[in-house]
């Protein structure tokens, strides 16, 4: 990632937050909030030291990674719990879902690929389509390193849909470690990612 002239633009919203990105002309996604230093680096050690005592299982075929699901929030983990209470009391949403996801370095890029064949997939499944103003939202925590995530915006809602509304609705989004990335609205529904990259 040393060879990206990284760009910072503002995400738009009340909060002027902004963003770290690789195309500095990217239309902003709409339904993209940011929340700088979320947990502390006291909570991410403890997350880490906590997840050495669950059980893992492999997930994925091209990006194979271990990964920790809690469907049932009740009896989570007291460093899962905490980090959860938190974003309820900070975002007003609860979670139906948790998972911790755990990349080795063999499944991540050394370099950032933006080409619009790169392979991405929707958060959401292709059967629900967008309506605005509903609940749905995706969050994102990096805890141990800042990553890169390659976005892009196909024009027609299909996981082989090559074609893109423009050369700026494609960009990587560092997503930077102990902040937060809450996808809602345009952004969860019409937009494609990938875990790319470790930060610089």
């Amino acid at each position: 990632t040393t060879s990206i002239d990284w760009k910072t633009i503002s995400l738009g919203d009340e909060t002027d937050n902004s963003i770290t990105v690789s195309n500095g002309a990217l239309v902003v996604p709409k339904g993209l909030r940011k929340i700088d230093n979320f947990i502390t680096e006291e909570d991410a050690s403890d997350l880490l030291l906590g997840f050495d005592r669950q059980l893992f299982t492999w997930e994925g075929f091209e990006q194979r990674r271990r990964v920790l699901r809690f469907k049932d929030l009740n009896g989570l983990p007291r460093e899962i719990e905490n980090v959860v209470q938190k974003f309820i009391q900070r975002t007003g949403r609860k979670p139906t879902e948790v998972a911790v996801e755990e990349y080795p370095k063999n499944q991540l890029h050394k370099l950032l690929n933006t080409d619009k064949s790169t392979v991405s997939t929707f958060e959401t499944s292709t059967k629900f389509k967008y309506q605005e103003n509903n609940d749905y939202f995706m969050a994102i925590l990096p805890i141990h390193a800042s990553v890169v995530q390659y976005i892009n915006r196909p024009k027609i809602r299909k996981p082989d849909c090559w074609d893109l509304y423009s050369e700026n609705h494609r960009s990587g989004i560092l997503l930077e470690k102990k902040c937060l990335y809450v996808k809602t609205d345009e952004f969860l529904f019409e937009w494609r990612s990938r875990m790319s990259t470790l930060g610089p």
